[in-house]
């Protein structure tokens, strides 16, 4: 494939007018069938823009040599049509090399028939090529290369028979068993489309030393009757590997001489035989494409690469074993395609959810050879994880009946507006797969590990594995935090195992594969076994036991005991930072002095979202505050900015209209200049849409407090400050406003504010926050984490309390934190306030440190 992808790569000059013949055709309106109506345009395509921009959209087209001014859906679908066609002839190239009958040598027949898909002909137009026409239908060409040519269709047979031309002279000869274990297609997919878009599509190609990985830790196949679904298989990486494995282990029992069929028992007598290695083909390729393999797929050409990178593959393995047995196109095709062009949560839905929980659990298709009434012994793949509130309106309504059906979506419209909208969608996946299941099959699914950790995107996720539930057990969890399994996204990937048929456990194996150095990054072959020599062996179960769908606690098993002894809800309650919903431009001001008695102020345009013009504006002082930034806590820094609020402390909502015209007529001028920009924010649609325009978000009393322990939401460790009432530009002190990336909790006192931050910052505390809370996320120091910490409000009277707060008020000064006795001590009276083993406690952070791992 590397030949053919660099020859794409290079956008020679035959490809460049294949794509200008396409995309001429498709911007142009279709033409009308014979009744009037529009033909529908038909080629694969994700929904929506994929493009990151107008420019990035402008620039890929140009590569190409095309219009600049295409619209990025015409060039994408130009493009999944060539791909179509360069996939097609290579796996017929592949099946000539593997002396597959019934495939003319012509590249004009070829180049006439995919013109003929292309333009929707009928098959009696080719009756010397009737053969190659019913494979091109098995491999799904129908739909993958079904265009509207609205333009003479004998330009488009000129340039693609050229094109066919160029292909077969730059596909070498190869001896025709060279085909090796990899996901064949994917350097053609990634030559033709640029590494942003394919991400945009939610294009993410699993690496087939992981798929292959999966099905050996699932024990695949341990049977030749065993069936295994990929319920999104994409190209198809996990069905070539099951097919690899599959093929071998037929390989096995053939030559340990196990009965391959009733009259042909030995292996001598198979090599003998002519007729005994047809029925050996027969019996190899059923094992390939009989429906022992399954994968499910909406895209078409993703279907396409799919059924033929499986075709080749079979036939490889015959060539390879039966040299002279014949093979035709129909040996292939009179199986049922192993992969289908279905939405597999649709499907699930369009049975009931009754019906899958029954052992004749089936599909709705028209493939009855492929698929029968039997439920799965294996599923796997890597399923698309999506934020619901990601998904556009008519994707949400039409997985929403399919949420409720499991159970996932039961949200109130409060906790919807308020985070919970941002449950993944891929545990859906998960949760219709195990419907498929049979009893005692495996599970293995690859995952973002965020879903371990998040409070509200993996709620729906983890809410799978509790009792009331069903029967599903985690047998292990696998934490790739070494490689980069996926470049160019952020998500740390993980692998789910799991056992359908056995009542939930924990605590859970959490296997952390770290790598040996030198061995880390983008994930290629030949790196597994480095990674798997380098891990370690975890456990992990919800942080609150009376909630199956808390996020999950990590950590080694020295550490339990403690865990168990400081698990628990605070007495304290903590709370975002003031959230101006994408218009900080406007509502962060730098104060630049005073006119008369009214501040004069200038917005900082540059930290909105939105782009707005700098103004100079003079404002009454009532409402401006200080205002610490997340960049303002480490190291802490006084407040430079101030921020305008328009909320009512008390009463959680704006000021009314009337009441700022009337006591604060010069703020509420500033704000109407950006009535429009302010109106039309996304956060005021969603959160408060009947509200006032400028409405502000995450203020209420507790904003207001004198007294403040602040840390960042989103960091490597959490680092609590206290916080006082500041000055700003000669203002009386006032309450410091923290921004919606941080959190924080009101207290009374200095001296309470240090006792909480000597809690939080102690190092036997930030061991636990650790472990349930992943560095760096959006959920790892969420006002969430004192739901899980049993920190006792704090009392006066109390020694150990006054203590740690003077230890803490002296050891934010110092320099020198890494001493042993000044973490023994610190460990000790944090121990002391939790009423845990002081001694235990000491040992486990001088031995370990801070790391739960």
């Amino acid at each position: 494939m590397g030949k053919v992808a660099r020859w794409l790569k290079a956008r020679p000059p035959v490809v460049q007018q294949l794509l200008t013949c396409l995309t001429c055709s498709l911007s142009r309106p279709a033409p009308t069938s014979p009744s009037g109506s529009a033909t529908k345009l038909r080629v694969a395509s994700k929904s929506g823009d994929a493009s990151q921009s107008p420019k990035a959209g402008r620039l890929w087209a140009a590569q190409w040599g095309l219009d600049p001014h295409l619209t990025d859906s015409v060039v994408e679908q130009a493009l999944e049509a060539v791909f179509a066609c360069v996939t097609t002839l290579i796996t017929v190239r592949f099946l000539q090399l593997l002396d597959v009958e019934g495939i003319p040598e012509e590249p004009s027949v070829h180049a006439q028939l995919l013109v003929a898909f292309a333009v929707q002909d009928v098959p009696e137009r080719y009756p010397q090529a009737k053969e190659l026409w019913g494979f091109y239908q098995w491999l799904g060409l129908t739909d993958a290369l079904s265009v509207n040519v609205n333009a003479d269709p004998s330009q488009l047979t000129a340039h693609l028979t050229a094109f066919v031309q160029e292909v077969d002279r730059i596909l070498e000869p190869k001896p025709a068993w060279n085909v090796t274990p990899q996901d064949i297609f994917r350097p053609i997919r990634e030559a033709l489309f640029p590494k942003w878009i394919r991400l945009a599509k939610g294009e993410f190609y699993t690496p087939f030393v992981l798929a292959d990985y999966i099905l050996e830790k699932l024990g695949y196949p341990d049977q030749m009757n065993s069936r295994l679904l990929d319920p999104s298989c994409g190209s198809g990486v996990f069905l070539v590997a099951a097919a690899w494995r599959r093929a071998e282990h037929f390989r096995r029992q053939l030559a340990e001489g196990i009965a391959i069929h009733r009259e042909y028992s030995s292996t001598p007598a198979v090599h003998g035989n002519a007729s005994a290695q047809a029925v050996l083909r027969d019996k190899l390729l059923h094992t390939i494409l009989g429906g022992g393999i399954l994968g499910l797929e909406i895209q078409p050409a993703a279907v396409l690469a799919a059924r033929a990178s499986l075709a080749v593959i079979a036939t490889a393995f015959c060539r390879r074993w039966m040299p002279h047995v014949p093979i035709s196109l129909s040996d292939l095709t009179r199986h049922g395609p192993p992969v289908l062009r279905r939405d597999f949560l649709s499907l699930w839905s369009s049975l009931g959810s009754g019906a899958c929980e029954t052992s004749e659990t089936s599909f709705p298709t028209t493939s009855t050879d492929v698929l029968d009434r039997k439920p799965f012994d294996i599923i796997v793949g890597n399923p698309p994880w999506v934020i619901w509130d990601r998904l556009d309106e008519n994707a949400r309504r039409d997985m929403s009946t399919v949420f409720r059906e499991l159970g996932l979506f039961d949200l109130s419209p409060q906790m919807a507006r308020h985070g919970g909208g941002k449950r993944d969608c891929g545990a859906a996946f998960i949760s219709a797969a195990c419907r498929v299941l049979e009893q005692h099959g495996r599970l293995g699914m690859v995952l973002p590990v965020s879903l371990f950790h998040s409070q509200a995107s993996g709620r729906s996720f983890r809410l799978l594995f509790s009792k009331s539930q069903g029967c599903l057990r985690i047998r292990e969890v696998v934490d790739l935090r070494a490689v980069s399994v996926f470049p160019g996204t952020i998500q740390r990937t993980g692998i789910l195992f799991a056992e359908k048929g056995i009542a939930p456990r924990f605590p859970v194996p959490f296997t952390v594969c770290r790598g040996r150095k030198g061995h880390r990054g983008q994930l290629r072959d030949g790196m597994w076994p480095s990674i798997q020599a380098e891990r370690t062996v975890l456990f992990a179960q919800p942080a609150d036991r009376t909630d199956a769908g808390a996020p999950w606690i990590i950590m080694r098993p020295s550490l339990w005991e403690i865990w168990e002894q400081i698990c628990g809800r605070s007495e304290y309650q903590a709370y975002l930072g003031a959230n101006t919903g994408g218009a900080n431009g406007i509502f962060w001001l730098e104060v630049l002095g005073w006119e008369g008695n009214r501040l004069v102020v200038q917005n900082r345009p540059e930290f909105g979202r939105t782009p707005v013009p700098r103004v100079t504006a003079t404002l009454e002082p009532d409402l401006v505050f200080p205002l610490v930034r997340w960049k303002d806590l480490a190291p802490i820094k006084a407040p430079v900015l101030g921020v305008l609020l328009v909320q009512n402390p008390a009463t959680r909502s704006p000021w009314p209209e009337d009441y700022l015209r009337e006591f604060f007529p010069a703020t509420f001028g500033y704000l109407a200049r950006f009535q429009d920009v302010l109106d039309r924010r996304a956060a005021r649609k969603k959160l408060q849409s009947r509200g006032p325009w400028y409405a502000q978000y995450n203020v209420g009393p507790y904003t207001m407090a004198s007294w403040k322990v602040v840390w960042r939401r989103m960091d490597a460790t959490l680092k609590a400050v206290v916080l006082g009432e500041e000055s700003l530009a000669g203002l009386p002190a006032k309450p410091v406003i923290p921004q919606e990336t941080c959190c924080f909790v009101p207290v009374e006192s200095s001296e309470e504010g240090h006792y909480l931050a000597g809690v939080l910052n102690s190092p036997l505390v930030e061991a636990i926050i650790q472990a349930f809370g992943m560095s760096g996320s959006r959920s790892f120091g969420s006002p969430s984490l004192l739901h899980y910490l049993r920190i006792p409000r704090f009392r006066p009277t109390d020694p150990v309390h006054m203590q740690l707060a003077e230890f803490y008020r002296q050891a934010a000064c110092r320099e020198d934190t890494a001493d042993s006795d000044f973490l023994a001590e610190w460990t000790e009276l944090a121990a002391a306030v939790f009423g845990t083993d002081s001694e235990r406690a000491k040992r486990e952070i001088l031995q370990h440190g801070t790391s739960p791992h």
